[in-house]
């Protein structure tokens, strides 16, 4: 799971064109190897940064936890650590749609997470992908960690990884220490 922070949200828009055409939505397991590197690229070259959570499901930490209550302590993660990242008081909180979290539950976590640090949530969203082009964004992300952690490619990572700020979960694979 990740997460994009960036102290002026519109800078994102200059991300947009970045993006793959397609008829819905342009997504990271739907894209080309090439299509894919352009939007790295352009994240690379903008003034945002990034956080991500990675969790093994089958570690003994997690292996008892199953679909919502895994997803949440993902979610509960991410924030916590994305809220470090945050130079502004006032936040808006836009996340993928997924039933794996009513919007109310979703709003409680926020304003406790970001509370206790003296943040302000103006807006929390829960966003259709297909509809919103910062989503489909951080779906690129999302995807380069993840084939990272899970097919140890650290391909489209290496392109990211100067913007990545706070990342949690488990260490590379091969990896000196």
């Amino acid at each position: 799971m990740a997460a994009i922070i960036a102290d002026n949200p519109r800078i994102l828009k200059n991300l947009y064109h970045s993006l793959p055409l397609s008829e819905s939505e342009s997504k990271f397991r739907s894209s080309f190897p090439n299509e894919i590197r352009n939007v790295l690229v352009h994240v690379s070259k903008t003034n945002l940064s990034i956080s991500y959570v990675a969790i093994d499901k089958y570690s003994p930490q997690f292996c008892s936890m199953r679909g919502n209550e895994l997803y949440r302590v993902a979610l509960h993660d991410l924030l916590s650590c994305s809220v470090e990242v945050l130079s502004r008081r006032d936040v808006s909180i836009y996340l993928d749609y997924s039933s794996s979290i009513k919007i109310t539950d979703l709003v409680k976590m926020s304003f406790g997470i970001f509370d206790n640090r003296g943040k302000n949530v103006r807006r929390c969203v829960k966003a259709d992908s297909s509809q919103n082009k910062c989503i489909q964004i951080v779906d690129f992300v999302a995807g380069a960690v993840r084939v990272a952690y899970e097919y140890e490619d650290r391909a489209y990572y290496d392109i990211i990884k100067e913007k990545i700020s706070v990342a949690r979960g488990f260490l590379w694979p091969h990896t000196a220490a």
